[in-house]
């Protein structure tokens, strides 16, 4: 469980953790890492992995907007606890806006304004 930072917002699903923290890292499209310890899979997002065409791409989205040290808060995903290689998921926001996906139109994200 983490507390340290625990949110109360209206964001947070209150199903699994909310919490508040710093980008440490952008790892690529749909991960990044929170202060420096906590690497979160974002839900509802899917990129191309390295190596593939639009990895870059993503990778510069998610720096644009979220770069290393922007404040955000993380809800966990309270249906998939277990996570993806260690990672957790979770809805990350930040200035009101969530990264999320269009289902199966080229990979694509679009912000949704929060």
């Amino acid at each position: 469980m983490i507390d340290r930072n625990s949110a109360s917002s209206d964001m947070c699903s209150r199903n699994a953790n909310c919490f508040t923290g710093t980008i440490s890292k952008v790892v690529d499209g749909d991960t990044v890492d929170v202060d420096g310890e906590i690497r979160i899979r974002l839900s509802l997002v899917n990129t191309p992995e390295q190596g593939e065409q639009g990895y870059q791409e993503a990778k510069d989205f998610v720096n644009s907007d979220c770069g290393v040290g922007t404040k955000v808060l993380v809800d966990e995903d309270g249906g998939q606890k277990a996570g993806s290689y260690g990672r957790m998921i979770g809805l990350v926001y930040w200035g009101g806006k969530q990264i999320v996906a269009k289902p199966n139109v080229n990979r694509r994200r679009i912000y949704t304004n929060i």
